[in-house]
């Protein structure tokens, strides 16, 4: 049996709620995240261009970039097990199903061909509210750029802004760049779907600091013994 266990910490705090600047181009074209604004292998579908039209007409502001990602959940379903890692956007749209890695691509797509920048955010949902422990679940969701160099989290699957039970582990421009886990598996066995569980604590300042990161141990560890 192949087990893989992950830990991590993530500190988060409650996002600032406040509206984002139009993009400009200009800004664009000298900031880093170029190249969150522009296609990726599995955000591209030029169908996403007409149904941004018919959602939003003209109207490329941030209001309409919050509007879209509250009308995604309410225009599809959410299915577990309707589509799998390798479905496209035009999968999701034909079944009308499909679970926060679709619904997040399919946003990515709508809102870069609407001019902005924007990047997929893959980890995890935590603890909300006054619940200290919870059995947590892997998720994903996109953050959007300004042209003051700030991000804002919006959740397509939920349909609303993140908040601080929002744990991000990694972004990237797709769910290529952010697996969870990738890797070949050499053997006579049989296959068999792997089992996931996920188990998200809040802890305290001082719990924070007591708390040591496997890596930097590691490398401790490796130059002591280096001397």
């Amino acid at each position: 049996m192949l087990e893989l266990t992950v830990e991590a910490v993530v500190e988060n705090s409650e996002p600032r709620r406040r509206r984002l600047p139009e993009w400009a181009k200009e800004t664009l074209a000298r900031d880093p995240g170029l190249e969150y604004a522009l296609p990726s292998p599995r955000v591209i579908d030029p169908i996403t261009d007409d149904l941004w039209r018919e959602w939003n007409g003209d109207d490329h502001s941030y209001d309409a970039v919050l509007a879209t990602a509250q009308r995604i959940p309410r225009e599809l379903r959410y299915v577990t097990g309707a589509t799998t890692v390798e479905s496209s956007i035009k999968d999701l749209l034909e079944g009308g199903a499909g679970v926060c890695q679709d619904f997040t691509h399919l946003f990515l797509a709508m809102v870069r061909g609407a001019g902005w920048p924007a990047r997929y955010v893959s980890g995890y949902v935590g603890p909300a509210g006054d619940a200290e422990t919870m059995e947590g679940q892997s998720h994903a969701w996109v953050e959007v750029g300004g042209a003051d160099g700030r991000w804002v989290g919006l959740d397509p699957t939920h349909g609303q802004l993140t908040g601080p039970h929002h744990l991000r582990l990694a972004v990237g421009r797709d769910y290529r760049d952010v697996a969870p886990h990738r890797g070949l598996f050499y053997g006579t066995a049989a296959g068999a779907a792997p089992e996931v569980s996920v188990r998200v604590s809040r802890l305290s300042h001082q719990e924070v600091e007591r708390v040591p990161l496997t890596a930097a141990v590691h490398w401790q560890q490796q130059q002591q013994q280096q001397q």
